[in-house]
């Protein structure tokens, strides 16, 4: 059964609906959400740029058990799935613990998305679901005093260098788990060389989105996707 789900001025929304449907051991967890890691350009330090980046990072005002996510945490933007949402809609959800309107267009003018560093299912969250990675890069001024839509839900703590983040003691669990991916793989390099390159790149933010904070009111309307919560044991 076709089921439409949310029209939110940009994309509509369709999922099937199944009903006795499982899902094996062996196959990969749908994604329950997005972590982005904007890294921004400082044109006085381009060296820096690939070797310590600068990352955008929030503080949570708000916790999350199913998320292991705590008030006071350092993190970055991060957006759970809605139902039946697909990823454009979700990757501009992130975008609401980044910028406000009075902000965005500044933001759509100055952030890309570097398609070969999105990274599927490979953020742990819980101790069941996934989340997807992505590496967004911002080329605009730095000094610009960005506020998030969901201003109860996070505050800015702003610009920080990679290496500033591996020292700090209360990050939440999931920018570390990408920092130590990045470690690996480098993934921000390479959305760096990407960008330089002008390869695979494209605005995250689309020509028709004029108010994110008319667009997120709009998403919120709809369910998050249902996380499992499992309780650790007392004695773990």
């Amino acid at each position: 059964m076709a089921r439409e789900i949310a029209d939110v001025g940009l994309i509509t929304v369709h999922a099937k609906v199944g009903v006795g449907i499982k899902r094996t051991e062996l196959e990969r967890p749908p994604s329950v959400g997005i972590l982005a890691l904007i890294v921004g350009l400082d044109p006085k330090r381009n060296g820096d740029n690939v070797s310590d980046p600068l990352i955008w990072t929030i503080t949570e005002l708000q916790g999350k058990p199913e998320t292991e996510k705590h008030a006071g945490q350092i993190s970055v933007p991060a957006e759970t799935r809605t139902l039946w949402e697909n990823r454009r809609s979700n990757v501009l959800g992130v975008l609401a613990e980044f910028t406000d309107d009075a902000t965005l267009p500044t933001v759509a003018g100055h952030l890309y998305e570097v398609e070969s560093t999105y990274r599927d299912g490979r953020i742990a969250i819980g101790q069941i679901d996934v989340a997807d990675l992505a590496v967004f890069v911002y080329d605009g001024p730095l000094n610009i005093p960005f506020q998030p839509t969901c201003s109860k839900e996070v505050s800015p703590w702003g610009w920080q260098r990679r290496s500033q983040l591996q020292q700090q003691g209360e990050l939440r669990g999931v920018l570390r788990q990408a920092l130590d991916l990045d470690q690996g793989e480098g993934f921000i390099m390479q959305a760096l060389e990407d960008f330089y390159a002008n390869r695979g790149i494209r605005p995250v933010i689309p020509p028709q989105l004029q108010s994110i904070e008319d667009f997120i009111a709009r998403r919120e309307t709809s369910p998050d996707v249902p996380i499992a919560y499992l309780p650790k044991p007392l004695d773990a």
